[in-house]
């Protein structure tokens, strides 16, 4: 998936914050999607190629195994890979895969393997057409909850969630709160651009699932981001949705996270995969700050236990306060090495509402030996570690690019790793950069000294 910009002031500490938009801002890409019937799958089926490159692949079927996948990019296939079957509830009798992150320019897809009545749907969110719309800057709301990136400025396409004739896919219903659920949505990690993920699984679970919406109530990436989820407006309503995904009497929106089990829950879910990779530690801190948030406002012992009732069935299910989804079913959600660290997650959050949290208020160094190469409509950057004194641990980078050395610069990423590529550039354009270091607790490091190069 190609790297595009968001430009997101991210404000940090305990507020509800919904990130203000400048009076005139570029509108993010529209949608793209093409869903394709492939019939029982004996083998390979036949190539498919999209009129649009390829940024993520849904996999679903009725019977059989996940099927292989692969991507033409370049004149060449990628090699086979699994579509792992998703960690969500399943839809309308189909398995359905996660998402499948193509390569960069993917043109075409194929699959392979034993499964019957096959469908796949072929999604991106970076290149379709933006338009340029005027947005007034939204106030603080109250002291409470971290900042949080709105539907609006992710770009979720609110007319997804009604249909042609203008009747809203699945309404709203609120209930009290119980229960706090903490999953991953097996995406890939060291994402290069986390909004434009939150835009496929929007799409994938809102049209291609079936279920109206995006399923999670709120999503968290890397940097510690913290975006908003299912939509919690009154039912109806197309702009009115509330940063606290809550009504006006406090009662949690009804999301899709935990089948069964949705109403009377909240599930928060960081983007990735983390059966065997660690989740960062911007993202653990982001999730341990909501999950404060959450537990105080609705008096939720975040390290007790007790018994979960349906508020439309009257199901009942004695859970932590604070659990991970396999507490709840049959799944690797959310990763082994994720759910391992619930335990500290809850001693955190406890510790957070106690007050006795320390604040860590030092920076990170400022990253050093930021070098960069020009390559084909895109320049890579490199840079050396930054180190973290302060006691919340180095979360990330920022890279943020302008278009003259003294030019407005931009956020076009954050990343965990030391290195990024900046792709779909203008041949022959010429682009500045410098990386930004942040901590665990946000703190961010002074700018690193700037690069630039020429696009080729």
């Amino acid at each position: 998936m190609r790297a595009r910009t968001l430009i997101i002031a991210l404000v940090l500490g305990l507020a509800v914050v919904l990130l203000p938009l400048p009076a005139l801002a570029r509108g993010v890409p529209e949608t793209l999607a093409a869903t394709r019937s492939l019939g029982d799958l004996h083998g390979q089926s036949a190539v498919v190629t999209t009129p649009f490159p390829i940024d993520f692949l849904g996999v679903s079927w009725t019977h059989g195994a996940a099927p292989k996948v692969r991507f033409l990019t370049s004149g060449a296939w990628t090699r086979w890979q699994v579509a792992h079957e998703d960690d969500m509830p399943k839809a309308d009798g189909r398995t359905f895969s996660s998402l499948v992150s193509a390569p960069d320019d993917a043109t075409a897809y194929q699959l392979n393997g034993e499964a019957e009545t096959g469908r796949a749907v072929a999604i991106n969110t970076t290149d379709g057409p933006r338009a340029w719309t005027t947005v007034a800057p939204v106030a603080e709301a109250s002291v409470a909850q971290p900042a949080v990136v709105s539907r609006q400025q992710w770009g979720a396409d609110e007319s997804l969630r009604f249909n042609p004739d203008g009747s809203e896919k699945w309404p709203t219903e609120f209930y009290p709160t119980q229960k706090l659920v903490i999953h991953h949505t097996a995406t890939q990690n060291n994402d290069p651009d986390p909004a434009a993920t939150v835009r496929a699984i929007y799409r994938y679970h809102a049209i291609d699932k079936g279920w109206g919406d995006i399923g999670y109530n709120f999503l968290v990436d890397a940097a510690g981001t913290i975006y908003k989820g299912r939509y919690s407006g009154p039912a109806g309503s197309m702009n009115a949705d509330t940063p606290t995904g809550e009504n006006a009497a406090g009662f949690g929106v009804t999301a899709a996270h935990v089948g069964g089990y949705n109403s009377g829950t909240m599930g928060i879910a960081v983007l990735g995969t983390y059966t065997s990779a660690s989740v960062s530690p911007a993202a653990r801190g982001a999730v341990v700050d909501h999950l404060a948030w959450e537990a105080d406002h609705h008096g939720l012992d975040p390290q007790g236990t007790s018994t979960y009732t349906n508020p439309v069935n009257g199901t009942t299910k004695f859970v932590p306060n604070i659990s991970g989804h396999r507490d709840w079913g049959a799944t690797e959600c959310p990763g082994d090495l994720f759910y391992g660290e619930i335990p500290s997650i809850r001693s955190d959050v406890a510790a957070k509402i106690a007050g006795s949290a320390a604040r860590d208020t030092s920076p990170p160094s400022t990253p050093t030996g930021v070098g960069v190469k020009p390559g084909k409509r895109s320049i890579s950057l490199k840079w050396l570690a930054s180190t973290d004194t302060g006691g919340s641990g180095l979360g990330g980078y920022e890279v943020w690019r302008a278009a003259s050395s003294a030019g407005t610069y931009s956020k076009i990423a954050s990343t965990a790793s030391l290195s990024f590529v900046d792709g779909g550039l203008t041949k022959g354009k010429t682009y500045w950069y410098y990386v930004v270091a942040f901590d665990g607790a946000g703190n961010r490091s002074a700018p690193s000294t700037k690069a630039s190069a020429t696009a080729q």
